[in-house]
């Protein structure tokens, strides 16, 4: 059990970790690249610790394998976790837009549709992706970059097992 503990607090320092360099950040960006070094390196000090100072537990297993590794597991699947519900934070859907305005005080369909423009959905998205690096203007045309590669085919293969469509 101590192996699972070391490795979620590990895990749960690299995330406060870079959500401090998030919020101190003099720049707007997903820092994605920040966060996979931070998990590395926590990852590797998980890894030293295991080997210095609870190898002598590698007898106990969970799934049939070593704790160690088990932890390791946890460590890694909680990784692709963060980074959904961190992205997810970060963009400004229109479903989203709609209940932060509920949430102010009720509304009905005809006053919604009086706060809402079709620019009001678009161009906010738009911003903000260009701001968290996630696509970039290539003359006139949006495309997108690696870590935006990277969300949208998370966020693909979440859907893609969800069995959901499309949606904002």
């Amino acid at each position: 059990m101590l192996y699972i503990l070391v490795a979620l607090f590990l895990f749960f320092d690299a995330v406060a970790i870079h959500i401090v360099v998030c919020r101190n950040a003099k720049e707007e960006g997903l820092f994605l690249k920040i966060f996979f070094v931070i998990a590395l390196v926590n990852l590797l000090i998980c890894w030293m610790i295991f080997y210095l100072f609870l190898i002598k537990h590698a007898a106990l297993s969970i799934w049939f394998i070593p704790l160690s590794l088990t932890s390791t597991v946890i460590y890694l699947l909680l990784i692709p976790t963060y980074l959904v519900f961190y992205f997810s934070t970060q963009q400004l859907s229109p479903s989203k837009k709609i209940m932060l305005l509920l949430l102010e005080r009720d509304q009905s369909l005809a006053e919604m549709q009086a706060t809402f423009k079709d620019e009001d959905l678009i161009m906010p998205r738009i911003r903000d992706l260009l701001a968290t690096k996630c696509i970039v203007d290539q003359q006139g045309k949006y495309v997108l970059t690696n870590s935006g590669v990277l969300m949208a085919g998370v966020y693909a293969f979440y859907q893609g097992i969800l069995g959901r469509k499309k949606g904002g």
